[in-house]
């Protein structure tokens, strides 16, 4: 199963690795997933962002999306809608990287 497939599956059934997931905990499971995976697939993820949504920041990606949620929606999300929102970012991501 590749990397774009597993994050699918976790999408899918996050309860089943976090069973009440903050979205503190989602950044440090996927940061953690990606380190230890052969290819570190969330490598670039900041600068894709950053391209995507055309800001300069230095900002680790766990943050960025905090930030885009702030500057381009106007509103703070709650856990579970940037949760959602991380998750479909990383998804386009990897689809743009396969």
């Amino acid at each position: 199963m590749n990397e774009y497939n597993k994050i699918i599956f976790f999408k899918n059934h996050i309860e089943m690795f976090l069973p009440d997931p903050t979205y503190d905990q989602v950044v440090a499971f996927l940061g953690g997933m990606s380190y230890f995976s052969k290819q570190n697939f969330l490598n670039n993820f900041d600068k894709w962002l950053c391209e995507k949504y055309q800001i300069n920041s230095a900002f680790y990606w766990g943050k960025l999306i905090k930030e885009i949620n702030v500057r381009f929606f106007s509103k703070e999300m709650d856990d579970s809608s940037l949760i959602d929102f991380l998750l479909n970012q990383v998804i386009e991501f990897l689809s743009d990287h396969n």
